[in-house]
């Protein structure tokens, strides 16, 4: 499992913000270490009371298999899915797009630059298409 440090930070500063109890995860010095899967950490996470996880991971559509577990009942935050989607970071510039000209009607938005393999582009061209 990928861990992007920058992205954890972020994630930890806005649930801290909010209130919320953060428990750090470090797959470098868990049990994924010795062949646990995702779906067998988020189980574990789900079993010990955790309310909320937010996973950024390698593998394309792992979120799918997550969520339509009846044994996970935890909310799973998509924090990107290798070159799937990025759900969290199309979020944040929806929200920018919105600050700036305060409406999403009318507006002709370019995404320029590598859109095939970014996750980001994908995400945000299916939001901006409905």
């Amino acid at each position: 499992m990928k861990i992007v440090h920058v992205l954890i930070k972020v994630f930890e500063i806005a649930e801290k913000k909010l209130g919320i109890d953060v428990i750090a995860f470090e797959a470098a010095t868990s049990s994924v270490q010795k062949g646990e899967t995702l779906y067998d950490t988020v189980l574990t996470m789900s079993a010990i009371g955790v309310d909320c996880v937010v996973v950024r991971h390698e593998d394309e559509n792992y979120y799918d298999q997550l969520i339509q577990s009846p044994s996970i009942h935890c909310s799973i935050i998509n924090g990107g899915d290798g070159s799937g989607q990025h759900p969290t970071q199309c979020l944040l510039d929806l929200m920018t797009i919105y600050e700036e000209f305060g409406t999403f009607e009318g507006l002709n938005v370019a995404i320029i630059g590598d859109i095939t393999h970014s996750r980001v582009a994908k995400s945000n061209m299916q939001c901006l298409s409905v």
